[in-house]
């Protein structure tokens, strides 16, 4: 290479420099507001989730989702509902949203910072867990669904992922992502009417937390079918494992689900009774007043007898949790 050459080479090189340095003092959107964004620690089907802190020193979670690796369908439907549902959810089992920033590339919405992480990650650490914790946890998940219910909200995509704990170990339900009202209509004359459904089309979430009737692709109410996946975490919980399986094929799915669970040795009657009505149809399935009112839900299991047996050597030997991590496609509503 000539002299000239060479040095139109290194000027090259030291414009990239420049360039790159000047990006970097650049302050992003979030710096901006104060908001020092660190580790990645959790990632969906559209979006990620990130460690940071914000002034005041607190420790915040942010969800980060861009508009170019999304479909038009979470842009301009999915996520517009999302935002204006956790903005007006206020309960201890709902996870805090403090701020949404958009910007022309991504959508940021800042969380509370859930720090013992999920119940997934719960599960995977320690495999299941004993039938008093199990009902400590399930109480908490009926109370924050029971409440978005009574919002008129569906989560539709309740699984052990979307469940984390604070430092006090209170369980939140997060991810609305998948969320929509669902405002009962009614039938019949004005004196007469019959209270219905407002059923739902969108088949969304996972395979293995999916109702019959989502499975079935036929407009379901999605009341039933958050009450289905509660049920699909609590087995989960304490048995270590999901009740079906984690099969794609539809028709394999719905035959294993027809066969019903099989349940622990070690699993008590009241609770199996419970998670019966629960993986029932949805004509004769449990509702949440249902649950609450529940032999199992009203009696606290006793911890001597139900806790997790030490001996390791005495264990049957399990495989560790592991989730569906396929999201079911989403088919446009109508």
């Amino acid at each position: 290479m000539t002299s000239c050459g060479m040095m139109k080479a290194s000027e090259a090189v030291l414009r990239s420099a420049l360039r790159e340095a000047n990006h970097r003092q650049t302050p992003s959107v979030l710096e901006k507001r104060g908001i020092a964004i660190g580790d990645v620690i959790g990632e969906g089907a559209f979006s990620c989730v990130k460690k940071a802190h914000n002034l005041n020193g607190n420790t915040v979670a942010v969800k980060i989702i861009p508009k170019n690796g999304s479909s038009s369908n979470v842009v301009l439907k999915f996520m517009p509902r999302e935002l204006e549902i956790i903005r007006t959810l206020k309960h201890k089992n709902v996870i805090i949203c403090f701020e949404f920033i958009e910007t022309t590339m991504r959508f940021y919405i800042v969380m509370q910072y859930a720090e013992k992480g999920s119940l997934l990650q719960l599960l995977k650490r320690e495999r299941w867990l004993s039938e008093p914790r199990a009902w400590h946890y399930f109480h908490q998940l009926i109370d924050g669904v029971a409440y978005i219910h009574k919002c008129e909200i569906a989560h539709r995509d309740i699984k052990c992922e979307n469940i984390v704990f604070d430092a006090r170990d209170t369980l939140k339900l997060i991810d609305f992502g998948f969320a929509r009202r669902v405002t009962r209509r009614t039938e019949g004359s004005e004196n007469d009417g019959v209270v219905g459904p407002c059923l739902s089309k969108t088949f969304c979430g996972s395979h293995a937390y999916a109702s019959p009737e989502i499975l079935n692709f036929t407009p379901y109410d999605p009341f039933p079918s958050d009450v289905w996946a509660c049920g699909v975490v609590l087995f989960a919980m304490v048995s270590g494992k999901l009740p079906f399986t984690n099969a794609k094929k539809v028709s394999l799915l719905l035959q294993i689900i027809k066969s019903g669970p099989k349940y622990p040795e070690y699993v008590s009657d009241k609770l199996r009774i419970l998670l019966d009505q629960i993986f029932s149809p949805v004509s004769k399935r449990v509702t949440i007043p249902g649950i609450q009112a529940s032999g199992w839900f009203l009696t606290q299991p006793g911890d001597a007898s139900l806790a997790k047996d030490t001996d390791k050597t005495a264990e049957t030997p399990r495989k560790r949790f592991k989730p569906n991590n396929e999201t079911a496609n989403k088919k446009n509503e109508a």
